[in-house]
């Protein structure tokens, strides 16, 4: 079984083009692949992250709570990216079964602005947590303007993998994560 913080931008950027909803349906989606015995949560970010749901059991009622948590956002403000991905990770350090697969999974369509955090802070802390195993982080650069550099580096510090993602494909990058678990 798996433990997964979806950590999902919801700056203003992400109400251009249907980025926010397209990304939101494949969430939904992504959550159908998962076994009754994972957990997850969700983190949403735009000028600061914030708990949305916390490690929910994929059984009906929790995915249908998760779900509805997900359709409910809306995007307004900046992109805390960093911070965002620190506190997923801080989340799931705290709260995960020590015998469950621990991931981040990070949607972002765009530049930080708003972490207090740099790149090189969010990679230097992976380091450390994923040379233990511990939680692994995955990436995806969701459109033009996302920092694939900044994303890439997150990800390969976190032992994961850095997606690029559209509205178009959002749905196979979900499909593809969530094979790992």
């Amino acid at each position: 079984p798996a433990d997964i913080v979806l950590v999902l931008d919801t700056s203003g950027s992400m109400g251009d083009e249907g980025k926010l909803a397209q990304a939101q349906q494949g969430l939904v989606r992504f959550l159908d692949q998962l076994s009754a015995r994972d957990r997850v949560a969700l983190l949403a970010f735009a000028d600061q992250p914030a708990l949305v749901r916390p490690l929910t059991e994929m059984q009906p009622a929790g995915k249908q709570n998760l779900a509805a948590a997900i359709q409910g956002l809306f995007p307004d403000g900046g992109t805390a990216v960093y911070d965002a991905t620190n506190q997923g990770v801080d989340y799931l350090l705290q709260a995960q079964d020590p015998k469950h697969i621990a991931a981040v999974v990070v949607l972002t369509d765009g530049e930080d602005n708003k972490s207090t955090a740099a790149v090189q802070d969010v990679v230097t802390r992976l380091r450390g947590t994923s040379e233990s195993g511990t939680v692994r982080v995955f990436t995806i650069a969701y459109g033009v303007e996302a920092n694939r550099d900044a994303l890439k580096a997150i990800a390969e510090a976190g032992g994961g993998k850095q997606y690029d993602g559209d509205p178009n494909n959002i749905d196979a990058v979900y499909t593809s994560i969530s094979s790992f678990f």
